[in-house]
């Protein structure tokens, strides 16, 4: 006998988490504060079984749907109500206090959840810096024992970017991301976000297995099993200065129109889809899915032309 929506369930423990930062004393005050790292910090139970600061993992991810295994989300906390909202860019669920419609804090007596617009990086609270976009990693560690999958939480722009599209490119050469023999390492980016030059770290997903390799494969059967919902608890390395309670947001602004952006971009660089997503929210500020919306799209599978045919049709729209 078996139980209808039950019986046939099966979900992956989580073994535990990875990170990217460590905590250091304070310097002029008691107490202490996360400071990022260039290797990956790894739990007590497993540090013996790798170097002893070590930049590269080998992992598989157990499953192909990315909104699973790198869910990614603008998130806003308060230290004692934890996550207070959750959008995606476009729709938010907030924890509201129902008397004053506001974001519910310490002393807020009834509480309720609600759908709300998420204007992304215009929230208040994103500028504020209460708010930015995390995304929770879950992969295997196969040369771990256990069965079970491993968290690594990011809120870096360039990190989320690089593994995005390193997601995209294994699957154009396979067919299908799980299952398949990867490196997560930790690397330095030369950026220039405000113009100037420098160094920051990010995550970047390799292989060392051959080209030929990875598409022999891809041919193989790849999993089924579901992994847990991510771990939602407060990565404090993303959250440095987060106060111990959401202060009150102004009424949402309405979405600005898209403002026309002048670009020079060379159309024959995007080849694939993570080459698009790149290139368009680089040039226009689009986050994925804004890119599958203007497209039509409700899926990168449901794309029928050439990257850089999208691309142009985008900048049909959004280019000066």
């Amino acid at each position: 006998m078996t139980i209808k929506d039950l019986s046939n369930v099966r979900q992956m423990p989580r073994l535990g988490k990875i990170r990217t930062g460590v905590k250091v004393p304070n310097k002029n005050s008691p107490g202490e504060h996360p400071e990022a790292v260039d290797y990956f910090v790894l739990h007590e139970d497993i540090a013996g079984l790798f170097d002893e600061k070590p930049k590269s993992l080998p992992i598989m991810f157990p499953v192909e749907d990315d909104t699973k295994f790198a869910s990614q989300f603008y998130k806003c906390y308060s230290s004692f109500r934890g996550l207070v909202c959750k959008g995606d860019g476009e729709n938010c669920s907030r924890l509201i206090d129902t008397k004053s419609g506001d974001f519910a804090h310490r002393d807020t007596v009834e509480t309720a959840r609600r759908e709300l617009p998420c204007p992304g990086r215009e929230c208040p609270m994103y500028q504020q810096k209460k708010c930015k976009e995390v995304m929770n990693l879950q992969f295997l560690l196969p040369s771990v024992p256990g069965l079970g999958v491993w968290q690594l939480d990011t809120g870096s722009y360039h990190s989320i970017v690089a593994v995005n599209s390193a997601v995209e490119l294994i699957r154009s050469i396979c067919g299908r991301i799980s299952m398949i023999p990867l490196k997560l390492t930790i690397e330095p980016k030369e950026v220039s976000p405000d113009g100037k030059k420098k160094t920051v770290n990010i995550l970047q997903i390799r292989a060392d297995v051959t080209l030929a390799e990875i598409q022999r494969l891809g041919a193989l059967p790849g999993s089924q099993v579901m992994l847990p919902p991510p771990d939602e608890e407060k990565p404090d390395l993303l959250y440095p200065e987060a106060e111990e309670s959401a202060p009150e947001e102004p009424p949402a602004p309405p979405e600005p129109e898209p403002v026309p952006v002048k670009v020079t971009r060379d159309l024959s660089a995007i080849k694939t889809l993570g080459d698009l997503f790149t290139a368009c929210l680089k040039d226009f500020k689009m986050a994925r899915s804004d890119v599958l919306k203007e497209l039509g799209v409700s899926s990168p599978q449901s794309i029928s032309v050439t990257p850089a045919e999208c691309y142009q049709n985008i900048l049909s729209v959004r280019g000066a």
